[in-house]
């Protein structure tokens, strides 16, 4: 008779809320500081800061919480435990707070310097794009050494796995998800000013849309691991979950890339003066969006076609 299946540690899942809380909070005191200063600021261009905020913001608690549960989920796969005591979640949640906000200070007031040497254009573009990169890499940074040191100082108090099997395929789908879901926003965030540049006149929250857009590129990814991951998974295995995501994204730009050139071509064949119109465009995306499932679909079968696991640290949590 098969053994009953028990109930995942909810520890991740406490640590991602506690990243999240205390980015929320700190996001918070930045716009309330910014709303202050700003207030003989054009009302637009103020506005449009507020944007960005609100947009750089966002991707930021996206890239904590996926990094927050895939990395907490897999210290505790490797090391065999079920968690640490509820206190300790707080504690990653404030360590990552201060320790990002240390980070993120410090290179502020070099990118300072490097702006009072460099203050051409082409330099500030420079600086805003190394900001922009580091600021992601600060995040993970942050996150990483906050568990890591959690689980270094609590070891004493660690809580051992139970020896039942768990069912992970609900959490291994939550991080796939957020894993490919971080990658495009880092892509809607370099596109929002761009945007901003171009029809700024025409459409006020137009930053904004980048980011609500990708909900909508994440949709194929997210049924392609529903339809393709494993209906047992006792281990959730985050490394392969990020190569799966950064895999994914990849395929459905290739897949919208293709897909347009394509129905493009065809369209132009059949009459000399075609112009794309929205019921043309409706239908690429059809095309997009199911080729997109279904070689997102594939992918995951591929990477999850065997219980061999292709990491190292995999292999050791497996022989446990």
């Amino acid at each position: 008779m098969p053994s009953a299946k028990e109930k995942p540690s909810s520890f991740p899942y406490a640590v991602m809320l506690a990243v999240m809380a205390m980015g929320l909070a700190l996001a918070t005191f930045a716009v309330y500081r910014w709303q202050h200063l700003s207030t003989g600021m054009d009302d637009a261009r103020r506005l449009g800061v507020l944007y960005v905020m609100l947009g750089s913001d966002l991707v930021g608690l996206v890239i904590s919480a996926a990094c927050a549960l895939g990395y907490t989920q897999w210290t505790i796969e490797r090391r065999h435990l079920a968690g640490l005591p509820d206190y300790a979640a707080v504690g990653i949640g404030v360590f990552k707070g201060v320790l990002g906000f240390v980070l993120m200070f410090t290179w502020q007031m070099a990118a300072r310097g490097l702006l009072a040497v460099y203050g051409h254009y082409a330099g500030m573009q420079l600086v805003a794009i190394v900001g922009l990169i580091l600021g992601h890499l600060i995040t993970v940074a942050a996150v990483m050494v906050s568990i890591w040191l959690a689980f270094s100082v609590l070891r004493e108090q660690a809580i051992p796995a139970s020896p039942q099997p768990i069912e992970l395929r609900g959490r291994a789908l939550l991080m796939f998800t957020l894993f490919a879901w971080s990658w495009l926003l880092v892509v809607a965030q370099l596109v929002a000013p761009m945007a901003m540049d171009l029809y700024r006149a025409e459409v006020d929250a137009l930053p904004l849309v980048p980011y609500a857009a990708s909900i909508g590129l994440v949709l194929p990814v997210f049924l392609g691991g529903l339809l393709g991951l494993p209906r047992t998974m006792p281990l959730s295995r985050p490394f392969r979950l990020w190569l799966a995501g950064t895999l994914a994204v990849l395929v459905c730009a290739l897949t919208m890339a293709v897909v347009t050139i394509v129905m493009v071509g065809i369209g132009r064949s059949l009459g000399k003066y075609f112009v794309p119109i929205t019921a043309f465009s409706a239908l690429v995306a059809v095309i997009w969006f199911v080729v997109s499932t279904v070689l997102c679909w594939l992918l995951v079968k591929v990477l999850f076609r065997t219980e061999v696991p292709l990491f190292r640290d995999e292999r050791i949590s497996a022989a446990h």
